[in-house]
């Protein structure tokens, strides 16, 4: 569990994990030297439970590399993430998850349904679900779109011996984990909500402009398409071409007509093929700019 000012949910966070009904948990919290009270709420709860283990930070280290060694330092079989401000809704998550990649080894990690939640914990809106709400979900499913909230997903702890080296600069932490565990075999889904994901300014991807939400989308990408093995690279090709027009659509429909270009040059420039997916693709964005101006 990773956290950083969460002082409003942390306590909420670590008791829907002591609360699951799976006999072996230890909650790992890695915190980054939080200004707010969530350190002295987490130090109450340790005291209470020796389930509860707190990783030393004397230092602040910034979120990648707080939730890298908040990972790592992970002892169990299994390890799932969950931030400080999320929260399990659902006793029976963890001793379900474990019990799927007991049974199916050929999984690297299975994830289930969750509901988006604001500050107060009010419902956001419908479940998420991934697309095509398929039983599994492969390496070319997520090179488009990260199909999973963080708060749903358990992996097997001996997929992540280490994290390479262009990992640090990636601009988000779960997706390119989950695609390193996809290298190593596909996702289950569970259609059962299960978890919250909250909703809220402070948040690392939810508090986010949506215009950088997408340059850091094309920005994992472009890491993915450089830096994932070469006999996996035809997976990826295409899933990340349609995405990368589709933002383009996106942005044209907004009006943001030079972010469209550039997200158009984008999949031209780094696309393999790319060029072909553009010819295909520029006469949609085209009919979105002609609202505005001639094509």
């Amino acid at each position: 569990m990773v956290t950083f000012n969460h002082e409003l949910w942390i306590e909420g966070a670590i008791t829907s994990v002591l609360e699951q009904d799976l006999e072996h948990v230890e909650v790992v919290i890695g915190d980054d030297c939080s200004t707010d009270s969530t350190m002295r709420r987490v130090e109450a709860l340790a005291a209470t439970d020796r389930r509860i283990r707190i990783l030393p930070t004397p230092e602040k280290l910034g979120p990648r590399a707080n939730y890298m060694r908040t990972l790592l330092a992970c002892r169990g079989e299994y390890i799932h993430q969950l931030d400080g401000d999320d929260r399990f809704c659902d006793p029976a998550k963890l001793s379900l998850q474990a019990r799927q990649l007991d049974e199916d080894p050929t999984l690297s990690g299975v994830f289930c349904t969750a509901t988006r939640i604001d500050e107060h914990g009010a419902t956001q809106g419908g479940a998420r679900k991934p697309s095509g709400e398929r039983s599994r979900y492969t390496l070319s499913d997520f090179a488009r779109t990260c199909q999973a909230d963080s708060c749903t997903v358990m992996f097997r702890r001996r997929n992540l011996p280490g994290f390479p080296e262009w990992y640090t600069s990636a601009p988000v932490g779960d997706w390119p984990l989950h695609m390193l565990n996809l290298l190593q075999g596909d996702y289950g889904w569970t259609d059962r909500v299960m978890a919250q994901y909250r909703v809220h300014s402070g948040g690392v991807w939810s508090g986010l402009d949506p215009s950088v939400q997408l340059q850091r989308t094309l920005g994992c990408h472009a890491i993915f398409l450089e830096h994932f093995p070469g006999d996996r690279r035809a997976e990826l090709v295409g899933p990340i071409a349609r995405r990368g027009l589709s933002i383009a659509r996106k942005l044209a429909r907004q009006g943001r007509r030079e972010g469209a270009r550039d997200a158009l040059r984008w999949v031209r420039e780094n696309a393999a093929d790319g060029a072909r997916w553009f010819d295909l693709m520029r006469t949609r964005v085209k009919i979105a700019f002609s609202k505005e101006e001639p094509a």
